[in-house]
């Protein structure tokens, strides 16, 4: 939108059913764009999308984007966490060949508002595309003081917050290893919850867990065992919605939930606690049971 590419010129390539770019279909809508005279210059890749928590296969990726001389972007806003993570090492080792990365340090990690990055492996690129040379701000001439270090004249916001500053006092106080622990603590988390949903009678998981993101449907005992018709979906729809205000009106905990591609109303869990225990995870879904059991 800043750029004035318009969204019709974002062009979209199938997913399979767990939510990830399908390589196979990147390279068909780049050779589909070529035939047409078009040229694509970048791909967004993504590690954990906003609902699923997906996570691109990024080494294929990367490797269509060295075929064709594209720019690989990865979208990792929320899923910059498991850059640090032990278990999710070789699956996001693909970023590496990234062209840039963009990393929400307020996401997962429980910092405040504002604290961002964007990162690239080229060095000069952020200056030779935003910089306007005002002589009166960023002088070039300083004594004893490295310019390179002015981000001022690398972005198209000037004057700004020292976001970064809450993510170093963290780093600093928390140390590496215990962000890396906390972070594979709510990893486990989240794949028990969905190991209690397929467990579960009642409840429904409906995509594998990828990150801190469990989705799934509490479908009530009066429901279970019957046909599933446009009418069976439709209730279904108000399940989630009803369980959650009955949750705000007693104040016991908050679900979200929301309907996405083909799917109605869900529960979409974010396990990002980093406090959370399994017992914790346990006691969610026995609080769901016990708000929506009568409907």
């Amino acid at each position: 939108v800043m750029m004035g590419i318009g969204s019709s010129n974002v062009i979209k390539v199938d997913c399979d059913d767990q939510g990830r770019m399908k390589p196979e279909a990147l390279e068909a809508a780049i050779q589909d764009c070529m035939s047409m005279g078009l040229t694509p210059f970048m791909v967004n890749a993504t590690v954990a999308t906003t609902v699923v928590g997906a996570i691109d296969p990024l080494d294929e990726i990367a490797e269509i984007c060295e075929k064709y001389d594209i720019w690989m972007h990865v979208d990792a806003c929320l899923g910059g966490p498991s850059f640090m993570s032990r278990s999710k090492k070789e699956e996001i080792s693909g970023v590496l060949r990234a062209d840039s990365v963009a990393w929400d340090f307020h996401k997962l990690f429980t910092i405040p508002q504002q604290s961002a990055v964007f990162l690239t492996r080229h060095e000069d690129v952020l200056f030779n595309c935003n910089s306007y040379g005002a002589k009166y701000l960023f002088q070039q001439d300083k004594v004893n003081y490295d310019v390179s270090l002015d981000t001022g004249d690398k972005s198209v916001q000037c004057t700004r917050h020292v976001d970064i500053f809450k993510t170093w006092m963290l780093f600093k106080g928390k140390g590496m290893q215990t962000i890396e622990d906390e972070i594979e603590r709510s990893l486990d988390n989240a794949k028990y919850l969905g190991e209690l949903c397929n467990e579960h009678e009642n409840f429904e998981l409906l995509y594998d867990v990828q990150f801190i993101q469990v989705c799934f449907y509490y479908i009530p005992p009066s429901m279970q065992g019957q046909e599933r018709t446009e009418e069976w979906w439709e209730k279904l729809d108000t399940v989630s919605a009803t369980i959650k205000g009955r949750m705000v009106e007693q104040g016991t905990t908050m679900v979200g939930y929301q309907q996405h591609a083909e799917h109605v109303n869900f529960f979409r869990m974010t396990v990002s606690n980093p406090c959370s225990r399994r017992e914790d995870m346990e006691w969610v879904i026995s609080e769901i049971e016990r708000l929506g059991c009568d409907l």
